[in-house]
């Protein structure tokens, strides 16, 4: 029988020795020669004072409070003040991005001496099942984006500058043939330009509207006059992105149209995971049905759509779901304008897209 130690062991550094030692490691990772996989799959997660549980020789668990480095779905790396052998089991008490702790059994795969540190270990535990990762860092989700510009220096810009967020690009020049696209391709966000001689971005976007596309479109502009603003945000324009494009505004309006990553607020009742995770794994199927009802103008069927998943969601502990589909339902019922009933159904399939299960163990790897 294990027991619990009565020492809680931290890292005797001060902050900022700790948060010099961790920018040199990542600093090393990004000037090695070679990339791993492994290195490619780790995210930044920075916590102070992570809770850790190491299984010692006579049975009990040393608690260990120690700042971390990175995560990945296989694993976690964070600094130590001791030696502590490979092999050792532990237990990581991972915090998610709503605050609530998961505790993820795992051992340590390697430990190494960071010279010129006065004792700071590097620590690598391996995690007994791969997790998902987006349930502690938001850029871990893959996000598929899509750049319509005709200007190619532009397109290879914003491709770059988006490598930072995990995303995989696609690259039209061509509205017209961004519209048919993006129509038939599952995208979880559209860059698009809005002066293009072709067809010009409102009018690009108001094909997508009217063809039943309720995901992110973000306007790209050199202008910054309030009019246009307002017209492409008319048009159907979730965003506007602003030339010269840096990587924070870039950044900054992405995490703007992609909503945070929604947890049930039934996480905690054991009882309920197994069936809130079938309601999570469902939803990417109704986002489908609901808009492929309102596509083809059956209201009916979008009213029943509706009805179902405000009436489910918050059985679920997913109240901001029941939230948006109540008022989609309204606007519907309402006989709201179709530009409008975009809108509401645009913010519930954000919503509904950002629904996690509630494990964090992924149930299989790949």
């Amino acid at each position: 029988m294990h027991t619990q130690s009565d020492a809680i062991r931290t890292l005797r550094a001060p902050p900022d020795r700790v948060q010099s030692v961790l920018d040199s490691l990542d600093e090393h990772s990004r000037n090695a020669q070679t990339v791993s996989v492994r290195r490619a799959e780790r995210y930044h997660y920075r916590v102070n004072a992570l809770t850790v549980e190491f299984l010692e020789p006579n049975g009990g668990w040393a608690t260990h409070h120690v700042p971390t480095r990175n995560i990945g779905r296989h694993g976690l790396g964070l600094l130590a003040g001791h030696f502590i052998y490979p092999n050792t089991r532990c237990r990581v008490n991972l915090v998610t991005l709503h605050n609530h702790v998961e505790q993820v059994a795992g051992s340590v795969r390697r430990c190494r001496y960071l010279v010129g540190t006065a004792n700071i270990y590097e620590v690598g535990i391996k995690f007994d099942k791969p997790i998902d990762v987006l349930m502690f860092h938001r850029n871990a989700l893959r996000l598929r984006i899509m750049i319509v510009d005709d200007d190619p220096a532009m397109c290879r810009l914003l491709a770059q500058l988006l490598k930072v967020r995990n995303a995989d690009t696609l690259i039209e020049s061509s509205p017209k043939a961004a519209v048919d696209t993006a129509l038939q391709t599952p995208l979880d966000v559209l860059l698009m330009d809005v002066h293009m001689p072709e067809m010009d971005g409102c009018e690009a976007v108001q094909r997508l509207r009217e063809g039943g596309y309720v995901r992110p479109v973000v306007a790209v502009t050199g202008a910054t006059d309030d009019d246009l603003t307002q017209r492409c945000l008319l048009a159907g324009f979730n965003a506007v992105l602003h030339k010269p494009v840096t990587r924070d505004s870039l950044m900054e309006t992405i995490n703007l149209v992609c909503e945070n990553p929604i947890v049930s607020s039934l996480v905690q009742e054991t009882n309920m995971r197994e069936h809130i995770d079938a309601f999570v794994r469902e939803l990417n199927n109704r986002v489908r049905q609901i808009g492929d009802a309102f596509r083809v103008s059956n209201f009916d069927g979008l009213r029943l759509l509706l009805e179902q998943l405000r009436g489910e969601a918050g059985a679920y502990g997913f109240d901001v779901i029941t939230s948006a589909a109540d008022a989609a339902l309204r606007a519907l019922q309402s006989e709201a304008p179709p530009q409008e009933m975009r809108r509401y159904l645009n913010e519930l399939d954000r919503l509904c897209l950002a629904a996690r299960p509630v494990s964090v163990v992924c149930e299989q790897d790949g």
